[in-house]
């Protein structure tokens, strides 16, 4: 491994690490029985963040991104990236291509279709000079979402929550179901809880995947109460509720 390799390693390492202090959602706790679960909802949130970090700085070149393959020209490739759409990648003679079958391979080969994970430095928000590329599986589809908000809504009856996202001023209807995991931690002890322990007014992380019985609403997979709603919230929520 050359050491312009090595050091954009060290620096994508160090910039991941950087980025995820600005989540500090969950301390790893081995009591907890999702905590496996909800670490692998926070990385892949820290992983969108630096796909859009990458995007929108200059300050750090160094960037890899991963796409499918849409244009090749006669030095450049275009690649189709999940998160932020057409993105140009140059390919200098220098560049180092490996093959699906871990060998090194040539430009030539490369065709329409192909998904590449291209390594190099970013020249502009749209363009970046491959270093090295290689050719990987592309990844099966993902339905699962992860959605940060605050409960607003609460049906016991027909099990359903609605969650509002302040910050990107989204609502969402989920329904619980009966593989649904919801857990709470209190006094340091995280235990399991159903849609009673729940209140309008509580922060939550939400882990979803699409509805089967109902295309406009996600299913609940995994919950964990974030912050709790103050009793004075709550109590304040009952006082204007009207009576039926």
């Amino acid at each position: 491994m050359s050491k312009i390799t090595k050091l954009f390693f060290v620096l994508l390492t160090l910039n991941f690490l950087l980025l995820a202090s600005r989540f500090p959602l969950f301390a790893q706790d081995t009591t907890d029985p999702n905590a496996d679960y909800l670490r692998d909802a926070t990385k892949e949130k820290v992983r969108d963040q630096i796909q859009e970090d990458s995007a929108l700085s200059l300050d750090n070149p160094k960037r890899a991104f991963a796409g499918e393959i849409i244009k090749i020209t006669d030095n450049q490739v275009t690649l189709d990236t999940p998160r932020l759409g057409e993105l140009q990648i140059i390919i200098p003679a220098t560049v180092i291509i490996i093959g699906q079958n871990k060998a090194k391979t040539t430009f030539d080969k490369l065709q329409i279709g192909d998904y590449i994970l291209a390594m190099g430095l970013l020249s502009s928000t749209t363009q970046l000079e491959g270093k090295r590329i290689l050719v990987i599986d592309k990844p099966e589809p993902e339905n699962r979402s992860i959605i940060f908000g605050k409960i607003s809504d609460i049906s016991k009856e027909e099990k359903v929550l609605t969650l509002k996202n302040e910050k990107r001023n989204e609502v969402y209807s989920l329904e619980i179901v009966s593989t649904s995991k919801m857990t709470k931690k209190a006094a340091d002890k995280v235990t399991n809880i159903d849609i009673t322990g729940l209140k309008t007014g509580d922060q939550v992380l939400v882990i979803t995947t699409p509805s089967v019985n109902n295309p406009k609403m996600l299913s609940v997979q995994m919950l964990r109460v974030i912050s709790a709603a103050s009793q004075a919230q709550n109590d304040s929520a009952l006082q204007n509720t009207p009576t039926p």
